[in-house]
């Protein structure tokens, strides 16, 4: 019984590895980030995973992967606000707060959803983020921080036809990203 629980969990030990090296930082402030995002980044969407699954990139997510909130905290801003304040010039930068490592990492994403080291089915109520699975890759990390990148997506739509979405994508600890899954990677497969 020890060796096929340990055979099924053999699998997470690529969480343990080295890592991959990672794409260039982004040291932009949040206004040329946004123009970035659209003229770079958007125009990749839907990016296509080693299964051939269709994922996409919405806009309205933006303030999501950089976890940016008003810091007044009795101030509650939907996105497509936000967004209207950096598109129309009115955005401070100041009157926000955010995950630099967030900022710094956005157009890593591609990365992981193309190339990732395994994508796992989302354990169900873990978590803040509501998702369905998650892109799991390490890095190889110069500077302090956790290494593992996760992207979580999630099914959106109406009807029959619903697409795959990036909800949010941030670092985490390689205990934290072992958590998350739940069974075996849906790819790469045994």
């Amino acid at each position: 019984m020890a060796a096929a629980a340990y055979e099924r969990s053999q699998h997470l030990t690529l969480l343990d590895a080295e890592g991959s090296l990672h794409p260039p930082h982004n040291y932009l402030g949040i206004t040329e980030t946004l123009q970035k995002f659209k003229a770079e980044f958007l125009p990749l969407s839907p990016l296509i995973d080693p299964r051939g699954r269709k994922i996409l990139i919405r806009k309205t997510n933006f303030p999501k992967f950089l976890n940016l909130k008003p810091k007044n905290q009795n101030t509650q801003k939907k996105a497509h606000t936000i967004l209207e304040e950096i598109e129309g010039g009115t955005f401070r930068q100041e009157d926000y707060v955010f995950e630099q490592e967030r900022l710094q990492s956005l157009f890593w994403i591609p990365d992981v959803i193309c190339k990732p080291d395994a994508i796992y089915k989302m354990k169900p109520g873990f978590g803040v983020v509501k998702a369905e699975e998650v892109y799991v890759k390490v890095y190889k990390k110069q500077n302090v921080g956790s290494p593992v990148k996760v992207v979580f997506t999630h099914r959106v739509g109406g009807g029959k036809k619903k697409d795959w979405v990036v909800i949010s994508s941030y670092f985490t600890s390689r205990a934290t990203a072992k958590l998350y899954t739940d069974g075996e990677p849906l790819w790469p497969m045994k």
